[in-house]
């Protein structure tokens, strides 16, 4: 199960990872952000989102992921896009 489990983590980051990448080459995101550490950061925004709304279905949760995602994209906009 942890193989699994570590296999299926691991694919997802590397997936964001690749987005973020191609978002970089495209002059959409900063060059300057990694996209590996970035899309860890990510997964565990996500995964420790979908645990606190286990644990309290009553969160906002619609809320706190639309700041988040605005937030994130605040951070990854290029210089001149700020």
């Amino acid at each position: 199960l942890h193989g699994r489990l570590l296999r299926r983590y691991r694919d997802a980051r590397d997936i964001v990872a690749q987005l973020i990448r191609r978002g970089q080459e495209a002059g959409q995101y900063r060059a300057d952000i990694d996209p590996t550490v970035k899309a860890v950061e990510i997964l565990a925004f996500i995964n420790g989102m979908e645990t606190t709304w286990l644990l309290d279905p009553s969160i906002p949760l619609t809320e706190v992921f639309k700041g988040y995602a605005e937030s994130l994209a605040r951070e990854l906009a290029p210089q001149s896009r700020r």
